[in-house]
């Protein structure tokens, strides 16, 4: 039994019998869960506080944007064990932290240690975990460390690895930048054009699913998948094909924008990917909190809840997105020329 008293609840058969998307949580909780006019409002003012400051981030240069990752890695590690620690499993969160800056900061500076830094650091820890520590440490200790090193730490740091590719000539900067005494070298980059075009697309996904499904939504995901139905029981089908259409719709706009290389098809494909990674991540954020038997894993973001409430779409899409950048674009600029394609494997 948790602290908030539902977990030796059979959830699967819950969500697959149950109409009430909340009845799955105690009395005392059920009141939070349902939104008021006031959440609603701190909601839409937080999302337009946390726009603004990703757009500060996105054009402020690599090495500023990477050091905001890791403070938000920080406050990340800070949520994920608390929320373990629930169900009495513990991670070593210092040494989660050490390895996440090392991330961001390799990121950043040196794409090429990046790239092959995760073994180094996985290693690194298992041997801290055989030769620094007192007692034998239990299996579980060492898999929650690793899964925050990897979920926290790694994953986004990808997002920087996005934002240094394809540096442009402050020459060519837009006026405004140039008003702004932002004409350095290193503030605007192709990277930091799609990063702010995807972040964009991956916000305007999760609102269009979270309005589609609160007004049209009847067929619940536990209908077609009882995991997906335990994690997030109020989640429907159509909000689901909502968030894709609306991410997709706008992926292609950007595509045409940026004048990719068959935008039609490109576009397309990207936000159809990035949408259903971007529900995913979400989904494995309310895993979590659901079997640790929380409703949010913070408050920092009134009306959103914590870090890993407000951003479990963007952690998971980072490799992603730098994937389809540096390999799957260039993929398809080499059909258009008509140059043999080189493969990545």
């Amino acid at each position: 039994m948790t602290a908030l008293g539902y977990k030796d609840r059979d959830v699967t058969q819950f969500v697959a019998t149950s109409t009430d998307a909340v009845s799955g949580y105690p009395e005392s909780l059920k009141s939070s869960l349902i939104p008021t006019g006031s959440v609603t409002r701190a909601r839409f003012a937080t999302g337009i506080a946390l726009a603004a400051l990703s757009a500060l981030l996105i054009f402020s240069g690599n090495m500023l944007m990477s050091l905001a990752f890791f403070a938000v890695s920080v406050i990340g590690n800070l949520e994920y064990r608390d929320i373990i620690s629930r169900i009495n499993i513990n991670s070593n969160m210092e040494l989660g932290m050490l390895c996440s800056l090392v991330l961001f900061i390799s990121a950043a500076l040196s794409p090429s240690i990046h790239d092959h830094i995760l073994p180094v650091l996985v290693t690194a820890t298992t041997a801290y975990f055989l030769t620094f520590k007192n007692a034998l440490t239990p299996i579980n200790e060492i898999a929650a460390t690793m899964l925050g090193i990897l979920y926290v730490g790694y994953l986004p740091s990808y997002w920087v690895r996005v934002r240094r590719m394809g540096e442009i000539d402050p020459e060519y900067y837009p006026a405004f930048l140039k008003t702004l005494g932002l004409d350095k070298e290193g503030v605007l980059t192709n990277g930091a054009i799609v990063l702010a075009w995807t972040w964009a697309s991956i916000a305007l996904a999760d609102t269009a699913a979270y309005l589609v499904g609160g007004t049209f939504g009847k067929r619940k995901l536990s209908l077609y998948s009882a995991s997906m139905g335990s994690a997030s029981p109020n989640k429907t089908l159509e909000g689901l094909l909502g968030g894709v259409t609306a991410c997709t719709a706008f992926s292609l706009l950007g595509a045409y924008v940026m004048r990719w290389p068959y935008w039609k098809l490109s576009g397309s494909s990207y936000g159809i990917v990035l949408s259903l990674v971007a529900f995913i991540g979400d989904l494995s954020i309310s895993l979590l909190k659901r079997d640790a038997g929380v409703k949010d894993s913070g408050a920092i973001f009134p009306g959103h809840g914590g870090v890993l409430d407000r951003l479990d779409s963007y952690f998971l899409t980072g490799p992603l997105v730098f994937l389809f950048w540096r390999e799957f674009l260039p993929l398809f600029e080499s059909v258009r020329k008509k140059e043999p394609i080189k493969f990545i494997f």
